[in-house]
Parts: C-alpha cells; structure tokens; sequence
C-alpha cells in the first residue's frame, strides 16, 4: 500500500486537482532560482489563481505529496527545508499516483 493510502490520501485527493495541475506546479517550482519559502509560496498561489481556486485545496495535496500525510508544520518551511529536487521528486510520485487511481 502507498504512502499516500496509509496517510489516508485516497480521501485527500481533492478532485479539483488533477496530475496535469500538479505537473504544472513542478514546472513552476522547477524555474524557481531561489527555492525559498516567500517564491515557493507566490508560484502555488499564482497556480492557484490561474486554476480558479483558493490555495488551500492545492496546499493539502502538495503536503500530502511531500510528506505522506496531513498535517504538520507550516508547508513553505517544510518545502524549503525539504529542497527543490526532493520536492519535485515527491510532486512527481505523487503524479504518477494520481494517473494509476
């Protein structure tokens, strides 16, 4: 069973989120210069915007994506401290996850 089933992911998927949002986002966090906390804010809250949706419903699903469950310390620290490569590792599992469901 996945992480994300044991995190109970399968319920947390919001449906407004889908693999090609999610692959936007690597794309965004991928030409990031700077994997900071405030540009790594600013590039999912534009992601957010542009889907026609609040950030929250994108946060949980990166959250659930980079640390298998959800809940736990603020996601911007968390996604700085993790690091860009890890990240979009994470992002992209996560992807994958959602085309096999």
């Amino acid at each position: 069973m996945s992480q994300f089933c044991r995190a109970g992911g399968l319920r947390s998927w919001p449906t407004p989120i889908s693999s090609g949002n999610l692959s936007t986002l690597i794309d965004r966090l991928s030409g990031l210069h700077e994997f900071k906390k405030k540009k790594i804010e600013e590039a999912l809250c534009n992601l957010a915007g542009e889907m026609g949706t609040k950030p929250a419903p994108l946060i949980h699903i990166v959250r659930l994506a980079a640390t298998g469950t959800t809940a736990g310390p603020g996601l911007f620290d968390l996604l700085e401290f993790l690091g860009k490569e890890e990240v979009i590792k994470r992002i992209q599992k996560a992807v994958e996850f959602i085309e096999k469901k």
